[in-house]
């Protein structure tokens, strides 16, 4: 059964151009789009070859010689009063050619559809005639349109019927939106808007009525904060605290920092014993702040200053290792170690008082006779000394469930004093350390003063009481927390206590004693040495020990 012809089938004709199987409108009325003086005029257009044509010539060219004639060249004589604040008006670009919202709306209504089995049509007219479709030879499909160009159309929506690179050379825009990424269409714009005459481009004319004034009472006024801080006010109260706790904060970081400035001073410290003229008691001094452990007493001019020193003098300084006198100059650089206590003298003092007792003060303990001394026993041994006992006691006292006692450390005889007649001359030893004694004799070789190895950087540390820190007692346990200090903690056991850093037992006992308040610290520090004395036995009492019991109970939880 044959189709019923569309009711509006009378306004559509053949397209004129041959071989052409397209139905065209027969009438359409331009708007003025892009040409304004061809609003009005009537022409016939197919977007399937292109054909473009005036139904009334001679009215085209009246039109184009009208608007020569115009002034400002067809432009509007005034623009709206409300120029240039008009938006719409001021800012809006020309439509684009291929853009659906630009046709007509009366051409979009049913009675102007294309008659079926027809190719949709554009109700635009084309200045240029699209170029004929050809098909390749090979393929059967639709070939790019330009000469030289031997590849198949990217798209049959193309205005071109070109390939993509081919298409984005042309000067016109394609309808095809991936046509159109790279081609520069401003000339065709800037040319339009200079044919239409662009207001923008124009003087601002004079407006055609007076603006009424603002009134001052409806002007809001303006708050002094910025936009940004649009919002409540704090509380009151709520201020009042803030402030408090950053005033804290603050102190609490210059105290931090004022902290770590004096350790940083005090570790990094070393202090000379000077004699500056013949028979007289030397003098101390101290230098703290050191920036590397290579010293030049010549950068520091207030140091030389105490000494009576200056930069081109010569001085003395004692050598431990050679047992002599060195003659340097003041600038000479040498390495030294941290609390490290230097002999020294000034040139030509050969008297020096009460030399032995410094040297065997401020000698440094050499490291391998030290960890060979302070090395702890692998095995536990359960044996008790009894510092109470004779010394001629030959054997051990065997008591289970008692507390260890400390064994004593062998000490060295004190040398010599070097000779006064000679600058660099050596200075003899006494006999050699003694050998380790034995558990059951160590009584006999107690220190005198187990208190004087302070000064020397260390703390006694008893032999063959188990694993650190059984067998301490608490007052060496206090002094060594603030020899270690916090930085290079395992370095500074070792020259401190001796033996291998236990690193998990370290940071737990040192918790302890943080956590501790300062009254038990400075009992601690005040207890003898005596099985009352013991770290252990403090330890249990105090109320730091218990924290962290109670932090390792919540651990396991």
């Amino acid at each position: 059964m044959p189709l019923a012809e569309p009711p509006n089938w009378h306004r559509f004709i053949d397209c004129p151009t041959d071989g052409c199987p397209l139905k065209i409108p027969e009438k359409l009325v331009c708007r003025g789009h892009y040409v304004p003086y061809h609003a009005g005029l009537e022409y016939q257009a197919c977007k399937q070859c292109g054909f473009l044509g005036w139904l009334a010539p001679d009215e085209v060219a009246a039109a184009e010689r009208r608007w020569q004639n115009s002034p400002a060249g067809g432009a509007p004589p005034v623009p709206p009063p409300d120029y240039p604040y008009d938006p719409e008006y001021a800012a809006s670009p020309p439509p684009s050619p291929f853009n659906p919202n630009a046709i007509d709306p009366a051409l979009q209504q049913p009675s102007y559809l294309a008659p079926p089995f027809t190719q949709p049509f554009s109700s635009l007219p084309s200045s240029v005639a699209a170029p004929p479709q050809l098909l390749s030879l090979k393929s059967g499909k639709a070939r790019c349109a330009a000469k030289s160009c031997s590849k198949q159309a990217g798209a049959s929506s193309c205005t071109h019927r070109m390939c993509k690179q081919c298409c984005e050379q042309q000067a016109k825009g394609c309808q095809y939106g991936g046509h159109r990424k790279n081609q520069n269409i401003a000339p065709a714009v800037s040319m339009a808007a200079s044919a239409l005459g662009d207001p923008s481009a124009l003087s601002r004319p004079t407006p055609m009525h007076a603006y009424e004034p603002i009134d001052a009472h409806s002007v809001p006024t303006p708050t002094s904060l910025p936009p940004k801080v649009y919002k409540k006010p704090m509380d009151p109260q709520w201020a009042v605290r803030y402030n408090e706790n950053h005033a804290a904060q603050q102190q609490r970081k210059q105290a931090e920092e004022q902290r770590r400035a004096q350790d940083l001073m005090y570790e990094r410290q070393i202090r000379f014993c000077f004699w500056s003229a013949d028979g007289v008691e030397p003098e101390m001094f101290r230098q703290q702040g050191l920036s590397t452990l290579r010293l030049n007493m010549a950068n520091y001019p207030a140091l030389l200053k105490k000494m009576g020193l200056s930069v081109d003098e010569e001085i003395g300084v004692y050598d431990f290792t050679g047992r002599c006198w060195d003659r340097e100059d003041v600038s000479h650089v040498r390495e030294v170690v941290p609390q490290e206590v230097l002999l020294v003298r000034r040139f030509g003092v050969t008297d020096c008082s009460r030399l032995d007792e410094y040297i065997e003060k401020y000698a440094p303990k050499p490291a391998a006779s030290r960890r060979a001394l302070l090395q702890p026993s692998s095995k536990r041994k359960h044996v008790v000394i009894d510092v109470d006992a004779s010394p001629e006691a030959s054997t051990p006292t065997r008591r289970p469930k008692v507390p260890r006692r400390a064994s004593p450390l062998p000490h060295a005889s004190p040398p010599s004093s070097p000779s006064p007649s000679s600058r660099s001359s050596p200075a003899p030893l006494s006999p050699t350390l003694s050998s380790s004694p034995s558990i059951a004799t160590a009584s006999s070789a107690t220190p005198t003063d187990p208190d004087a190895m302070w000064d020397q950087g260390r703390v006694l540390n008893p032999i063959g009481c188990g694993a650190w820190p059984d067998g301490m007692f608490a007052r060496d346990m206090a002094k060594g927390f603030g020899l270690v200090g916090s930085s290079k903690v395992a370095d500074r056991f070792v020259d401190v206590f001796g033996g291998t850093f236990p690193k998990g037992t370290w940071y737990q006992q040192q918790r302890a004693w943080k956590y501790s308040s300062q009254a038990e610290r400075d009992q601690a520090a005040a207890l003898p040495r005596s099985a009352e004395g013991l770290w252990t036995v403090w330890r249990g009492k105090s109320s730091g020990w218990a924290r962290v019991c109670e932090e390792k109970r919540e651990k396991r939880r």
